[in-house]
C-alpha cells in the first residue's frame, strides 16, 4: 500500500504530465478518474482509443475510478453516457439545487451561446463554429464508443460541436458538446480555456476562472430579444408532436429545466417593476426621461437626433446551428412577435413594455446613455417653450391610452398625470437666453436643437463645433489690429500688468458659414464677443452671444461657451500668445456689401502671411488664397497670398498650420444704391496712362471709387509700407475728387514670369499705382511692364489683356456705385495702330465685356452694342466740340499729343471724319526725355537745383535712376515711367521753376526742349493747313479763323510755357501758311481736363461711334504724285523759322549750327549742317515717299541723336 500511495504521489508531482496538461488540448465527454486511471498522454485533440480490445472490462475498470457528484444524485451509469445521464437527473433537481452543480451552468451557457451564435458570429474576428458527425471512419476511439452505445441512443449518432479558430497557417479547434435528443446539449466534461476564442459579447463567461457561469444576469434585452423565443420553439419542439421534431417527448422532461431557465430570464425585470410600484424616485425618474426621450424628442427629430427605435424581430430559426439540427424539413412555426427597443447613439436605453410602457434594457452603457438624456430633457425644460408644450400633449395621450388598459403596472398612469400637470402648472417662465458649453455639450441634441430653432441653423458641423480648434491671443499691440471693428472689440486684460492682450474671435469656419448663410441670419456682434481669464489663470474662457430677429420682430439669442487652457504653441483646443509684429495683414478689396448681391467680385489680401492662411467660404468648401511672391531689397523675397471670391466675404477664417485659428469679422450691413440710368464708360488706352470716363443720363465723370473701400481685418504692428500698393489696389487709387480720379499708368506689375498663367487681375498681376516718385524709383522693375500699346509679342498681349479687365472691373464697380443697373463701353481706337491689330483689339475688348460682367454681376446694357469706338483724333474732337469751343461748321484743327506719338487733325465743314489726319511718332517722352537720355541729365537737374526742395528731391531722384544706367529696354522704359511720372505730379512746381528762371533772364533746358519740339509740332499743323489749300476741293471750306485744339498728356506741358511763348509757337503754325492762304488767326484752345479729353469726347455723342472696323479713306496731308526730288525739306524750313522766334533756346540746342551772317541778318545753317540734313532727309523720305510729316519727324529724331540736342 506504501508503494502505490508513493507512485501515486510520483504520478501527481510529474511536472511533465502537468506541463502537458496545460498546454495539450484534449477533452472527454466522461467525468474525472482517480489519478492513475487517466487516458494517458493525447498530443492531439479528439477522440482516442489505447487500443485495448475489451471494451466491456476497460470501461467497468473506468466506471470504478470515476469521480461521481454524491450520493443525492445516485452513482453514475457506468457506460459512455453518464454525462447524459448526469444531465437529465440534474435537471429533475430543484432550480435552486439543480444550479449548484457546474454541469448545469454549463448547459445553459452553452445553450444560450448556441441559440444566439447566428447573431454573434457577425461580430468581427469571430470563430467558426461546426456541427461534425462521428462516424467509424473517425478513428479507432471513435468506432468503439458508437459499437458501445445502445441500438436507440446509437441511431441518433453522435454530433459534436466545435469551436474553430484559423490564425494564419494555425488552426484552433475547441469541442464545445455533443448533441443529444434526450437533453438538447451535453457539455464537454473537461472544456479548454475559452477566453480568447468568444467573442466580448458573450459577457457570462468568467474570462479569470476560465469557466461559464449562469446567463440570466449577463443578458441584454436585444439578446433576450432572440433567446426568449428560441427557448419557447425549442419547448414547443419538445411538447408539440405536430412539429414532429426528434427533441419530441411525450413527458416533455426537457421543458422543466428549460422554462426555469426562461423564468431566469424575465426575474430580471422583476427588480425594476418592484421598485416602480414601490415608488422609489429613482426608477420614477428613469421612467421619466425614457418616456421624454421616447415621446418627446424622438419625435421631435432632426438630422442630429441620435435616438431611434429598432425592431427587434429574431432571424429565422434555420439561420441558427442548434435549431436547424433539430427542425424537421417543412414544419410550421408558431410565428414571434417583435421586440421594439430605443437607442441613443446604437446604446439601448428603453424596451417597449405592455407592463411598464417603457422598461430597462439591461445593455452595457444604459446607465450612461440615460445620464446623458436626463441632461438633456433639463435643458429642454429649461430653455424651450415648444418642447413644454409637445411633453404635455403627449404625456396626455399616454395618460388617456393607457388608463383603459388592463395588464399595466397601476403607478405608471399614476406617473403620467402628475408629469402632464407639472408642465402644466409649472409657474416658472421658461428662459430665452440658453447657454452652452462646448465641447461638454458638443454632442448634445438639446445644444444642436437650440441652435436650430433659436438661430435657424442646421448645418451639422456647425451644430457640433461652433468654436474654432485653438485661441490666438495677440501681445504687443498698441492699436487695435482689428481695422474694421470698433477700438474696444476683443480685448482681454493682461495677466500680472503684462498689458493688454486682443484675441481673433474664435469662430469655427462652420458656425461662420452658417452665420452668413442662415436666413434670417443671426448676429454677432463684436462687443458681444467676450474672453476672461480662467480663476487659475491658466487658461481663457470665452463667450459668444448669437442673436436673431425673426419676421414678427422677436428676439432670440444663445450664449455660447468655450475654455481654452494656455499653452506655448498652437495646439487643438488650446490658447496660445502671438507677436502683434508676426501676424499677416488681412485686406478686403472692395469691401462693400450691396443690396441683393448687386456685386459679386471680391478679393482677399494677405500680406506676409507667413503660416497664417485666409480663407473664404466657396460652396461646400473652404477656399483658400493663392501665393505669390516678390524680391524684397537685394536679397529678400515678400510673400503674399489673394484669392477671388463672388459672394461678400462676411467672415473670413484664419488658418495656422493645419488649425482653425477664428475668423475675422467683416458683416457690413449691406447698402442700398439709389437707382440710375445705365452707365457708358470711356476707356482711353494710352503708351503712358489709362483714362477711364463714366456717364450716366447727361453726366459724364470720372469713374472714381469712393474712400473707404478697403476693408483691412487684420494688421500687424507696425503696418507695413506699401504692401498694397505693390500687390493689390492702393487705397488712393482712384479716389474721388483726388486728382487722379480718372487716369492711371500704363503699367502693370506681373508677380510671376509665365505670361500663359497672366488671367486673372489682382492675382496674377495688377495694374502699378505708384504713391510717389520715390517709391517708383525703389521699385524693382524686374516685375514691371511698359509700352503696352503698340507691340503684338504674345507676352505683351497677354499683359495687356490683364490690365483692360482690371480696368473694367474698377470701372464697372464704380457705375454699379453710381447706381447704374447695366453697362456699356466706349474705347478709343490708336490712328496709327494697323487695321488687324485694331481688329484684335476690338475683339479682346468685347470678349471681356461679356467677361466682367458676368463676373461682376453687372450686365451689359440690352438692346446696345456692348462695344463702340471712335478713333482718338475723333474723340478728341468730339470732346472740344461737345464743350462747344471750336465750331464745327467753320472747322478746327486738333493735336492730341500722347506719350507716344502726337495725333494731328483737320475738321472742316461739320464732316464725322477728319479731312486730313497724322498719326506722328513725337510724344511726350520724345520731347524732352530723348534729349536728356541722350547725355543731359546734369542739365536737367540743374534747372530745379533752385526749385521747392520736394522737387528738388523728385528730379534728384529721377536723374539718379537715370545715372544707374539705361542699357537695357527695360531700364528705359522705368526711367521713361518715371519722368511721366514727374511732370505728371509736379505740374505747378515746374512751372514756377522754368518761370523764375525766365525770371534771372536765362531759360532752362527743359523749357528749351519743350519750345523745340512742340513748335515743331505747332509748325506741321501749318504745314497741315497748308496743303489742305493746295486741294481746290477742300481750298472753299478754310475759314480764315479757326481753333488749334491741344489735348492729351502734351497739354500739361503747355502749362509750363508762358503766354508769350505759346502765342510764338502759334505763329510758327502761321509761318508754314503760304501768302493768301485763307486762314489769318489761330486760337489756341488747351483743355481744362488733361488727359481726359478722349475718355470724355467717346461719351458725347454716339452717333457719331462705330461698333464695327471699315474701310475709311484717310488723307494724310501728302501727295503722293509729288516727286520725292520736288519734297520741301520740313525739317530744314521748321530750323530756320524756329531759330528768330525763340533766339535763347536755339542757341542753347543748336549753337554753332547756324549763322545770322546773310544780306538781310535771317538765320542760315552751317554748310555742315546743310550737308547733314540733307542727307538725313533724302533717306528718310525714301523711306516714308507716303507720309511727309512723318518723315519729317524722323528727321528729327535723327538731328537730336546726330547733334546732341
Amino acid at each position: 500500500m506504501k508503494k502505490r500511495k508513493t507512485a501515486f504521489r510520483r504520478l501527481s508531482e510529474d511536472q511533465r504530465k502537468q506541463e502537458l496538461d496545460r498546454s495539450t488540448a484534449y477533452t472527454t465527454l466522461l467525468p474525472a478518474m482517480n489519478e492513475g486511471f487517466h487516458m494517458g498522454y493525447r498530443p492531439v485533440p479528439g477522440l482516442q482509443s489505447d487500443g485495448n480490445r475489451q471494451p466491456h472490462q476497460w470501461l467497468e475498470s473506468m466506471a470504478r475510478n470515476m469521480h461521481t457528484p454524491g450520493g443525492e444524485v445516485g452513482f453514475a451509469i457506468p457506460d459512455v453516457l453518464a454525462a447524459e445521464q448526469q444531465l437529465r437527473r440534474l435537471s429533475r433537481l430543484p432550480g435552486e439545487l439543480s444550479m449548484r452543480h457546474q454541469e448545469m451552468l454549463d448547459f445553459r451557457a452553452l445553450l444560450a451561446l448556441l441559440l444566439l451564435w447566428d447573431e454573434l458570429e457577425k461580430t468581427p474576428g469571430c470563430p467558426e463554429l461546426t456541427v461534425e458527425s462521428i462516424t467509424p471512419e473517425s478513428g479507432g476511439f471513435a468506432a468503439m464508443v458508437l459499437q458501445a452505445l445502445p441500438e436507440a441512443r446509437a441511431a441518433q449518432g453522435l454530433r459534436l460541436v466545435v469551436l474553430t479558430r484559423q490564425d494564419g497557417d494555425t488552426q484552433t479547434r475547441c469541442p464545445l458538446c455533443l448533441l443529444s435528443n434526450e437533453t438538447l446539449l451535453t457539455p464537454a466534461a473537461d472544456p479548454e480555456d475559452m477566453t480568447h476564442l468568444l467573442p466580448q459579447a458573450v459577457r457570462w463567461y468568467d474570462r479569470q476562472a476560465a469557466r461559464f457561469t449562469d446567463p440570466s444576469p449577463w443578458l441584454d434585452e436585444q439578446q433576450l430579444a432572440v433567446l426568449l423565443p428560441r427557448l419557447r420553439l425549442v419547448m414547443a419542439l419538445c411538447e408539440d408532436a405536430s412539429l414532429r421534431s426528434p427533441l419530441y417527448d411525450p413527458a416533455a422532461q426537457l421543458c422543466a429545466p428549460l422554462g426555469r431557465f426562461a423564468e431566469d430570464l424575465l426575474k430580471n425585470r422583476q427588480p425594476w417593476r418592484e421598485q416602480l410600484s414601490a415608488g422609489d424616485s429613482r426608477a420614477e425618474a428613469m421612467l421619466r426621461t425614457r418616456v421624454q426621450a421616447v415621446y418627446g424628442m424622438l419625435p421631435r427629430g432632426g438630422s442630429r437626433c441620435r435616438i431611434s427605435a429598432r425592431e427587434l424581430l429574431p432571424p429565422p430559426p434555420t439561420e441558427n446551428p442548434l435549431l436547424r439540427a433539430f427542425l424537421p424539413e417543412g414544419c410550421t412555426l408558431p410565428p414571434v412577435p417583435p421586440q421594439v427597443i430605443y437607442t441613443l447613439d446604437g446604446v439601448p436605453f428603453a424596451r417597449q413594455s405592455g407592463l411598464c410602457l417603457l422598461e430597462p434594457t439591461g445593455a452595457a452603457g444604459e446607465s450612461e446613455a440615460l445620464t446623458e438624456l436626463e441632461q438633456e430633457c433639463a435643458l429642454l425644460d429649461r430653455y424651450d417653450p415648444q418642447w413644454r408644450t409637445r411633453m404635455e400633449q403627449a404625456l396626455g395621450e399616454l395618460y388617456t391610452g393607457l388608463n383603459q388598459r388592463t395588464g399595466v403596472l397601476p403607478c405608471v398612469p399614476r406617473l403620467l398625470l402628475k408629469w402632464k400637470q407639472e408642465y402644466t402648472e409649472c409657474a416658472a417662465p421658461v428662459l430665452q437666453e440658453a447657454l452652452i458649453t462646448y465641447p461638454q455639450d458638443a454632442r448634445r441634441m438639446v445644444a444642436q436643437a437650440l441652435l436650430r430653432d433659436k438661430l435657424g441653423i442646421t448645418d451639422e458641423e456647425a451644430l457640433s463645433a461652433p468654436f474654432s480648434d485653438c485661441l490666438v491671443l495677440i501681445r504687443g499691440a498698441e492699436t487695435t489690429p482689428f481695422g474694421t471693428l470698433p477700438a474696444g472689440s476683443l480685448t482681454l486684460p493682461g495677466k500680472e500688468g503684462s498689458g493688454l492682450y486682443y484675441f481673433l474671435p474664435p469662430i469655427s469656419p462652420a458656425m461662420a458659414k452658417a452665420l452668413i448663410t442662415t436666413d434670417p441670419a443671426p448676429s454677432l456682434p463684436p462687443e458681444r464677443i467676450t474672453a476672461r481669464w480662467t480663476p487659475n489663470g491658466s487658461g481663457v474662457e470665452v463667450q459668444l452671444r448669437l442673436e436673431r430677429q425673426l419676421e414678427d420682430g422677436s428676439h432670440t439669442s444663445l450664449e455660447l461657451r468655450r475654455t481654452y487652457p494656455l499653452e506655448n504653441s498652437p495646439m487643438q483646443g488650446a490658447a496660445f500668445l502671438t507677436d502683434a509684429a508676426s501676424l499677416p495683414m488681412v485686406t478686403v478689396w472692395p469691401n462693400l456689401r450691396l443690396k441683393n448681391d448687386a456685386w459679386r467680385l471680391y478679393y482677399v489680401h494677405t500680406h506676409r502671411p507667413g503660416q497664417w492662411q485666409s480663407l473664404v467660404p466657396e460652396g461646400d468648401r473652404w477656399k483658400a488664397g493663392e501665393s505669390r511672391t516678390a524680391p524684397d531689397g537685394e536679397t529678400g523675397v515678400r510673400r503674399w497670398q489673394t484669392l477671388q471670391t463672388g459672394s461678400f466675404p462676411a467672415y473670413v477664417a484664419l488658418k495656422i498650420g493645419q488649425l482653425y485659428a477664428g475668423v475675422l469679422p467683416n458683416d457690413l450691413p449691406a447698402r442700398r444704391v439709389r437707382r440710375d440710368t445705365d452707365a457708358a464708360v470711356g476707356l482711353d488706352f494710352g503708351s503712358i496712362s489709362t483714362t477711364v470716363m463714366l456717364r450716366q443720363g447727361e453726366r459724364i465723370m470720372p469713374a472714381s471709387l469712393p474712400k473707404g473701400i478697403h476693408g483691412t481685418l487684420l494688421r500687424p504692428c507696425p503696418i507695413p509700407a506699401h504692401a498694397l500698393e505693390d500687390e493689390l489696389i492702393p487705397p488712393g487709387a482712384l479716389l474721388h475728387g483726388s486728382g487722379r480720379d480718372s487716369s492711371f499708368y500704363s503699367v502693370m506689375d506681373m508677380f510671376s514670369d509665365e505670361p500663359d498663367r497672366w488671367q486673372r487681375p489682382l492675382i496674377d498681376g495688377h495694374i502699378y499705382y505708384p504713391a510717389t516718385l520715390g517709391t517708383l524709383g525703389e521699385k524693382n522693375d524686374g516685375t514691371l511692364y511698359y509700352d503696352l500699346k503698340w507691340s503684338d509679342e504674345p507676352y505683351v498681349m497677354a499683359c495687356l489683356r490683364l490690365l483692360l479687365k482690371q480696368v473694367m472691373v474698377q470701372a464697372s464697380l464704380s457705375a454699379r456705385l453710381h447706381g447704374s443697373p447695366s453697362i456699356s463701353w466706349r474705347i478709343s481706337m490708336p490712328n496709327a495702330m494697323p487695321a488687324y491689330r485694331q481688329e484684335s483689339y476690338l475683339n479682346l475688348l468685347r470678349g471681356l465685356a461679356r467677361e466682367v460682367a458676368q463676373e461682376c454681376g453687372l450686365p451689359l446694357t440690352p438692346g446696345a452694342p456692348s462695344v463702340l469706338y471712335a478713333t482718338e483724333n475723333q474723340a478728341a474732337g468730339l470732346y472740344f466740340r461737345g464743350r462747344n469751343e471750336v465750331s464745327a461748321q467753320g472747322g478746327y484743327l486738333n493735336l492730341d499729343l500722347g506719350g507716344g506719338t502726337a495725333d494731328i487733325s483737320l475738321w472742316l465743314n461739320n464732316a464725322g471724319t477728319a479731312t486730313a489726319e497724322s498719326s506722328l511718332p513725337l510724344g511726350c517722352r520724345q520731347l524732352v526725355f530723348a534729349s536728356v537720355a541722350a547725355g543731359h541729365v546734369e542739365d536737367f537737374l540743374h534747372d530745379f537745383h533752385r526749385a521747392a526742395p520736394e522737387l528738388q528731391a523728385a528730379a534728384s531722384a529721377l536723374c539718379e535712376s537715370m545715372r544707374r544706367g539705361m542699357d537695357s529696354e527695360h531700364d528705359r522704359q522705368k526711367c521713361m515711367l518715371l519722368m511721366d511720372d514727374f511732370f505728371a505730379a509736379y505740374p505747378e512746381q515746374i512751372r514756377q521753376a522754368l518761370e523764375e528762371e525766365r525770371a534771372r533772364g536765362g531759360l532752362a533746358y527743359t523749357e528749351a526742349l519743350l519750345l523745340f519740339g512742340l513748335g515743331f509740332l505747332f509748325y506741321l499743323c501749318g504745314v497741315m493747313l497748308k496743303r489742305t489749300a493746295q486741294n481746290q476741293e477742300l481750298l472753299p471750306h478754310l475759314p480764315a479763323r479757326m481753333e488749334l485744339c491741344i489735348a492729351g498728356n502734351g497739354g500739361r506741358f503747355l502749362t509750363t510755357i508762358d503766354s508769350e511763348a505759346r502765342g510764338k509757337l502759334c505763329q510758327l503754325t502761321l509761318k508754314a501758311l503760304p501768302v493768301g492762304h485763307p486762314l489769318q488767326v489761330l486760337l489756341p484752345v488747351q483743355s481744362r481736363e488733361p488727359k481726359r479729353e478722349v475718355a470724355s469726347g467717346l461719351l458725347s455723342n454716339d452717333g457719331m461711334l462705330l461698333s464695327a472696323l471699315g474701310s475709311v479713306e484717310k488723307w494724310n496731308a501728302t501727295f503722293p504724285e509729288v516727286p520725292v526730288a520736288d519734297r520741301p525739306n520740313l525739317l530744314r524750313e521748321y530750323l530756320l523759322a524756329f531759330i528768330p522766334l525763340f533766339p535763347q533756346a536755339a542757341e542753347m540746342l543748336l549753337g554753332g549750327l547756324y549763322h545770322n551772317r546773310t544780306a538781310d541778318g535771317a538765320p542760315a545753317l552751317m554748310p555742315s549742317a546743310e550737308m547733314e540734313l540733307a542727307t538725313i532727309f533724302e533717306n528718310e523720305i525714301l523711306s516714308h515717299p507716303d507720309d511727309d510729316l512723318t518723315a519729317a519727324v524722323r528727321c528729327l529724331a535723327t538731328v537730336r541723336r546726330l547733334w546732341e540736342i
